[in-house]
């Protein structure tokens, strides 16, 4: 067994706060991981655990936890206490404004190691797009209201950027409807989020 200590210096003031109250307070099974990965919302964290269940990992056993990030303003203190305490971790951020920026800031620490082994974009713009570019677009069309339909040409950047944006207010439910798909045919999971998970559970 290691035992670390951390340098409450390291961190600025709501940094700290934060680390009080979402990871010691609530969350302090986090403390012992072996890996973190940090992600931005909750449609991350109920469609990537299926993934990895499909190919045979059990996240809670292989010392994985997902930590949302979006709590803590952004990766940066989950980034610092993980490296104290010799957790590895990675991000998995979105491909908009916010997840660039939250990728900024995770290279800000990376001190020499290789963005690929701690930092992923997706290469659309959020979650909920890229699962209507790879074969859940029914899913996500079926939740846009009657009264305000879809406008843009189908196939476009615009037109599942549409798809997503009119769906969002049904966003966790249906993160849950496309787990509960990819359990029932796990052809379905997308290649990309197949491979990120596979990583994750090495």
């Amino acid at each position: 067994m290691k035992c670390s200590q951390v340098d409450v210096n390291a961190f600025t003031d709501k940094e700290l706060r934060n680390i009080n109250y979402q990871i010691r307070a609530t969350r302090g099974e986090l403390l012992f991981a072996r890996k973190w990965i940090l992600l931005e919302g909750r449609s991350d964290i109920a469609i990537l655990p299926e993934i990895a269940r499909i190919v045979g990992c059990d996240l809670l056993g292989a010392g994985v936890r997902l930590v949302e990030i979006a709590q803590h303003g952004g990766p940066g203190g989950c980034i610092k206490i993980a490296d104290q305490l010799g957790i590895s971790w990675k991000l998995f951020a979105d491909g908009d404004g916010d997840g660039i920026k939250y990728a900024s800031a995770a290279r800000a620490q990376l001190n020499g190691r290789p963005d690929a082994d701690h930092i992923y974009n997706l290469p659309d713009k959020n979650l909920e797009v890229f699962l209507c570019k790879n074969g859940f677009l029914q899913t996500y069309l079926a939740a846009c209201p009657a009264q305000n339909p879809v406008t843009s040409t189908p196939g476009t950047e615009a037109y599942y950027a549409e798809v997503a944006e009119k769906s969002k207010k049904r966003k966790a439910e249906l993160a849950l409807s496309v787990a509960a798909e990819i359990e029932s045919n796990p052809l379905l999971v997308p290649g990309e989020l197949l491979s990120f998970v596979k990583e994750i559970c090495k």
